[in-house]
């Protein structure tokens, strides 16, 4: 019996994840309410304008030095970008830039999350 390698147990924890997440994901859909009305077309909206747009140029399915040099740039201030070049590291070895990545997340994060914190508080005074 063999033992098995690193990349090949991060890729079974990662697919076994990723069939937990889809599993959740329809039970959410099947769920009566959420797949009528604003609430469905709004997540209609905002997968067709916001995230498959930002996985395009996140480089999750090709490299971004294949991108225009303009598109190129921007994709840099993508955090699915940095989220993605993670997860690769982390499968084949991390880099000394994955702790910069690392800190562009953690920032974009608490900055959207004040963000939504500013706008609930106003949501709930006025």
């Amino acid at each position: 019996m063999t033992r098995a390698s690193n990349s090949t147990r991060s890729f079974g924890i990662g697919a076994s994840t990723l069939g937990v997440d889809a599993m959740i994901a329809s039970n959410l859909s099947c769920m009566p309410g959420l797949n009528s009305g604003w609430l469905s077309m709004n997540r209609v909206v905002l997968t067709t304008l916001f995230i498959t747009p930002l996985f395009l140029v996140a480089g999750t399915f090709f490299p971004i030095s294949q991108l225009p040099e303009g598109v190129q740039i921007a994709s840099q201030a993508n955090p699915l970008h940095h989220l993605v070049e993670l997860v690769r590291d982390s499968c084949f070895g991390f880099k000394a830039t994955d702790l910069l990545r690392v800190a562009f997340l953690v920032t974009f994060a608490v900055l959207l999350w004040r963000v939504a914190v500013r706008r609930m508080e106003k949501r709930l005074i006025d």
